[in-house]
């Protein structure tokens, strides 16, 4: 099966209305741009994070590019390193965001960036460090104007460990916490809770919140959030049921309904997939069912593997995977009438740039690892117009994208 540690390339497309909370503000030097000219107002630009994902003590890069895969801003730096936790890997985190035709991002000092496509790069809010075994999950308005995020610590490791051969982290005795912070671009930092959780530092707490994204009602947050081991599929962004959060931080009721597991993140307006990997919905955020894809026989070996729902909610890309593990099988276009297009060249989606056009990765299928079975490998981004699917456009890029930063007026 496939498992996913620290993903430092994976996003959430922040959109929404901003809280109106008071915020705060870093004083540190802007960081320096590295960018070409500006484009036109008409030119669609795409938010991409450049070659591999980034894991730890590493150097990422993400850039605004071009449909012509032009590269008009971009911007490396060193994301927050993972804590040390339990022995079945890491969450799933997002260390770079798009909203307000801008990329944020979020670097190894706990200070927010924002890169535009202009090549403008500054500081916009530092967020705390409580310990250095800590992780940040953040999330930005659709103006770009407010930051939120949940910061959760564990205690330090002890050093050296007590037992070098039981090969899981050690830490020394004391609690986890977590705490909601919100951040004004420019200006201050406000806490709005703190708490102690239960769990320990043997594995993952309980009730861990974690900042999912930012839509049309307000920030979003995973209410239970549990950790991505064996098991989850490639493009998981949201682990956990999601709900809104209010002025004071708390959460209110389940996007998609209590057994809605929304995996791969919301539309601006709540509507989203469901996911099964035998038979994904898609639905409102009440959790009405709009339309369902295809349901699987629970008795093959194949299932659902990533899933990008178009900006209307009409279609889904989407990977099936097979030999019940999560290994790459093909991808397929489905839409709601229950027209199916097959992509015939191996294709990863990972999301939509309009209604009729897909972006992701094509790529080649081979053997990973001694013994285990060929699975997808991705070369360049690349993408696919609903009207001509067997035509892969390669953008000659290598990296993974990370939303829409600028539609045509």
């Amino acid at each position: 099966m496939k498992r996913l540690v620290w993903l430092g390339c994976l996003c959430l497309v922040a959109c929404g209305q901003a809280t109106g909370l008071p915020l705060a503000s870093s004083s540190r030097a802007p960081a320096t741009p590295t960018a070409s000219p500006s484009s036109s107002a008409q030119e669609v630009l795409l938010a991409a994070s450049l070659g591999v994902q980034c894991s730890t003590s590493c150097t990422s890069t993400v850039a605004i590019v071009g449909l012509d895969g032009r590269i008009h801003a971009k911007a490396s730096f060193t994301p927050p390193s993972p804590p040390s936790i339990g022995c079945e890997g890491g969450f799933v985190t997002a260390p770079a965001q798009v909203a307000a035709g801008s990329i944020f991002y979020l670097d190894s000092s706990s200070a927010v960036h924002r890169l535009s496509a202009s090549g403008d790069n500054h500081i916009v809010a530092t967020l705390p460090i409580l310990t250095t075994q800590q992780m940040t999950w953040f999330a930005v308005s659709p103006d770009g104007t407010k930051i939120i995020a949940s910061v959760v610590a564990w205690p330090p490791l002890v050093s050296p460990p007590i037992e070098p051969s039981q090969g899981c982290p050690q830490h020394v005795p004391g609690d986890v916490r977590e705490e909601l912070d919100l951040a004004t671009a420019g200006g201050s930092t406000s806490t709005l809770w703190t708490k102690t959780l239960s769990g320990g530092v043997k594995g993952p707490p309980a009730s861990l919140l974690a900042v999912a994204g930012w839509d049309d009602v307000g920030p979003v947050a995973t209410t239970n959030t549990y950790m991505a081991y064996i098991g989850f599929v490639d493009g998981t962004v949201w682990l956990g049921a999601a709900a809104h959060l209010d002025l004071q931080g708390q959460a209110g009721s389940v996007i998609g309904g209590p057994d809605c597991n929304p995996a791969f993140g919301d539309l601006p307006d709540g509507r989203l997939v469901c996911y099964d990997p035998k038979h994904p919905t898609v639905r409102d955020a009440s959790g009405n069912t709009l339309w369902s894809l295809k349901p699987l026989d629970p008795k093959d070996n194949y299932t659902y593997g990533g899933i990008a729902l178009s900006p209307d909610a009409s279609r889904v890309a989407f990977s099936l995977d097979s030999n019940c593990c999560y290994v790459y099988d093909s991808s397929v276009i489905r839409s709601r009438e229950g027209m199916r297009i097959g992509l015939v060249a191996p294709f990863e989606p990972q999301g939509w740039i309009d209604t009729t056009t897909v972006i992701g990765q094509q790529g080649h299928v081979m053997s990973t690892c001694s013994g285990c079975p060929p699975n997808f490998v991705p070369d360049d981004m690349a993408l696919i117009r609903v009207a001509n699917p067997t035509n892969v456009i390669d953008l000659g890029i290598k990296g993974s994208f990370l939303g829409v930063v600028q539609s045509p007026q």
